[in-house]
């Protein structure tokens, strides 16, 4: 039986230790990409649509609240903004009139925490990362009554791209266990034989003429062995 067995030193530069390192940094990069593009696409995606949805239940709360502003009905408000409530991802609802006095609230003490007033009309993630604020205009009649701010919270959002952060981490690792396992597997039916024929032609050359390489496929490597078993029977006539 041949000896393959193959000093540590040369490990470094084996072929196994190359297929390692390069079947590790694939995997690797691999896995970082998905890990990161595919929850932050979902993350760039539904943040889209639940900026939409605010600005479509600001929208529609100042549209519905702006007869009630026409006519000074401040009970007709409150209703409208304790229906609005009803939405389980709001924050808070914030009804001012057209000099900025408060008229209507949900969670005043979130909205005041958050600074409300600062969006003017243009929305924004609060800073803390977890409320998605818009404002909208009250109009009636071409007039501007006042404004309402509405915040709609991003912790469905967030716990939603974590949870698809984890699954994708624990396919990631499936993946890893199944590439390392291709690897070995596939290092070996490469790498055994040419340490084989490396070990054949180590011992041929301290002059012993009689060793040669099994051959025990009919690939590339079957064919390497067959023209060195061929190569070292031509060395041993001409010796």
């Amino acid at each position: 039986r041949l000896n393959t067995k193959m000093p540590a030193w040369k490990w470094l530069y084996s072929i196994r230790t190359k297929l390692a390192v390069v079947t590790s940094l694939i995997i690797a990069i691999i896995s970082l990409f998905i890990y990161w593009f595919f929850p932050s696409r979902l993350e760039q995606q539904a943040l889209s649509a639940l900026g939409e949805k605010a600005n479509t239940i600001a929208m529609m709360t100042a549209y519905n609240i702006a007869p009630a502003f026409e006519s000074d009905d401040r009970p007709a408000i409150s209703a409208i903004v304790l229906s609005a409530k009803q939405n389980r991802e709001l924050d808070y609802v914030m009804i001012l009139d057209d000099v900025g006095n408060i008229i209507a609230t949900f969670d005043s003490t979130r909205a005041i925490e958050l600074n409300f007033g600062d969006v003017d009309f243009k929305e924004k993630i609060s800073s803390d990362g977890l409320t998605f604020q818009t404002v909208a205009p009250i109009i009636a009649q071409s007039k501007v009554y006042g404004r309402v701010y509405l915040g709609l919270s991003l912790r469905p959002l967030l716990a939603e791209v974590a949870e698809s952060r984890r699954t994708i981490a624990w396919v990631s690792v499936v993946i890893g266990a199944l590439g390392i396992l291709l690897m070995v597997v596939f290092s070996a039916l490469i790498a055994t034989p040419l340490v084989t024929i490396v070990n054949v032609a180590e011992q041929v050359s301290s002059g012993d003429w009689k060793k040669r390489v099994r051959i025990e496929s009919r690939d590339e490597v079957g064919h390497l062995a067959a023209a060195f078993n061929k190569m070292v029977e031509n060395l041993e006539l001409a010796y």
